[in-house]
């Protein structure tokens, strides 16, 4: 899917980071979502004294959200950029005026399938 990241930006400001920086710490309390529009960003979960990559997104993929999709309180990753990476930043409050206007159904429906998601990741991690 392409997105249209000069539409995106005029309603939601970039963050420009450099490689190595972190745009967010798992157990992290903000909400807001990302979209990345250049660079890259790895997923890093602590398990003890061991972090494992979980996963390394590219350009037009979307990180952040399983906050608001779950209403938790804590980010379950630390998203760290491998090379310079810029992202547009959808505000957590934009997120749940999204959120609020959804199909409860389909909603229902998109959690389980991220829950189910979320023990795969958990059992494959320990592996």
């Amino acid at each position: 899917m392409n997105y249209d990241f000069e539409k995106l930006a005029a309603n939601f400001s970039r963050r420009f980071l450099k490689a190595g920086d972190v745009l967010f710490r798992e157990g992290d309390t903000n909400g807001d979502g990302y979209i990345i529009e250049t660079g890259e960003l790895e997923l890093i979960r602590n398990e003890g004294d061991t972090k494992i990559r979980t996963a390394v997104l590219g350009e037009g993929e979307v990180l952040g959200v399983w906050k608001i999709l779950f209403a938790n309180n804590a980010r379950y990753f630390t998203a760290k950029t491998t090379v310079k990476t810029a992202v547009i930043v959808i505000p957590e409050a934009h997120l749940q005026a999204m959120l609020d206007q959804a199909d409860p159904f389909l909603l229902h429906c998109f959690r389980k399938w991220l829950d189910v998601s979320r023990q795969y990741m958990k059992g494959s991690s320990s592996k």
